[in-house]
């Protein structure tokens, strides 16, 4: 089996940015302003952050469907999110399944994560009858690869999930616009995203605050005492760019 040594990335959830968690985590990528993961809401806000939306429409013989968008972009194609870190992208694409495993197993002899679109329903752990008329493509980052046997997936769960490569295939040749489709990634670039300053005054504060008094030059600039019984310090609000900070618990604002 071709796979990824030491793989246990999985805080990755839903669709649009889990496999791009897991994969970020997996090379190692740390965010500049919290030298931590990139999260998965960090990276959601990037891609274009929280919405509210909603859809029907309606089979013939079937009952009608309701959508409901809670998040931008609402497809599975990449978002935003590559364009504004930079995150560059190898993307292959084939008609034939044989190739479309190779390539997959390339991928993972490099040490990269492979990214590769299916119906998710097709795949045994959604426990959705076989043959049933529909179908959902999206993304899963595939660590594992055996061509005749077991495929290791991580999946919307925090422990790796399994099926088949005869599944696999199967769910990846589903539909002729991704069929076979699988990408690779590279680390992103920070530089390219230019509010960084925001995201880092909104850093979450350390649970055991200060231990010791702030610089001069910060008490000077308007650091005062925070009365509940710890030596911890806050500063008044400030603008960063064109952000207004107003930092609520910790020592530092960023």
């Amino acid at each position: 089996m071709a796979e990824l040594a030491n793989y246990h990335h999985f805080d990755g959830l839903p669709w649009a940015t889990g496999y791009l968690v897991n994969a970020l985590g997996y090379q190692g990528v740390t965010a500049p302003h919290t030298g931590q993961p990139y999260s998965e809401a960090l990276l959601m806000g990037i891609n274009g952050g929280l919405c509210a939306g909603y859809f029907s429409f309606e089979y013939t013989g079937e009952l009608p469907h309701l959508h409901f968008l809670t998040r931008y972009l609402f497809d599975e194609e990449p978002g935003k999110v590559f364009e504004r870190l930079a995150i560059p992208m190898r993307v292959q694409q084939t008609t034939d399944s044989t190739k479309a495993a190779a390539n997959v197993i390339n991928a993972l002899a490099q040490g990269k994560p492979a990214i590769v679109w299916g119906d998710v329903l097709s795949l045994p752990y959604n426990s959705f009858a076989p043959g049933a008329g529909y179908w959902l493509i999206m993304p899963v980052l595939v660590y594992g690869y055996d061509s005749v046997g077991e495929v290791k997936i991580a999946d919307r769960a925090r422990v790796g999930l399994t099926a088949s490569a005869a599944d696999l295939s199967v769910a990846r040749a589903k539909i002729g616009k991704v069929k076979n489709r699988m990408m690779t990634i590279g680390a992103p670039n920070p530089d390219k995203l230019t509010h960084w300053p925001c995201a880092k005054a909104f850093r979450p504060a350390s649970t055991s605050c200060c231990t010791s008094r702030p610089s001069v030059t910060k008490a000077a600039s308007g650091w005062t005492p925070i009365k509940n019984g710890r030596n911890c310090w806050k500063a008044k609000p400030k603008t960063v760019g064109r952000c207004a900070l107003r930092p609520v618990r910790g020592c530092t604002p960023g």
